[in-house]
């Protein structure tokens, strides 16, 4: 609206257990419309608003689990972990079906005698 100076953006952040490493992400503002404009001594000068949160997790761990938290977020990624584990268990679930889904456009056709005899044959090698 005219003359609005501020605005409330609500974000759902969900809770973080001690195991979890701090995050942070950025909120960027553009494209202003009724005339008004950025503060161009800020992040992002007169273009846009860029708005940087840190998430800082903590949690009320024992110094071991921090201790174990700290190794372990230097060495793996938990989120990247979670998405490999759910595409590695779509990777398995496909190997099982005889035919792959159609692509859009296209009707899906019911194997035939032939690919039940490729699919049993390929199986091993589809699970490797």
């Amino acid at each position: 609206e005219d003359g609005m100076r501020s605005n409330v953006i609500t974000l759902k952040i969900l809770g973080k257990s001690s195991l979890t490493r701090s995050d942070a992400f950025q909120i960027v503002l553009e494209e202003i419309e009724g005339g008004g404009g950025f503060n161009p001594n800020d992040d992002g000068d007169d273009e846009k608003a860029v708005f940087t949160l840190n998430l800082i997790n903590d949690c009320d761990a024992s110094d071991e689990v921090n201790a174990l938290d700290k190794f372990l977020s230097k060495c793996f990624d938990i989120d990247n972990l979670k998405a490999a584990r759910v595409a590695y268990v779509d990777q398995i679930k496909n190997a099982f079906l005889v035919t792959d889904a159609p692509e859009e456009g296209e009707e899906e056709e019911a194997p035939g005698c032939v690919d039940y005899i490729t699919h049993v044959l390929s199986l091993p090698f589809k699970l490797l």
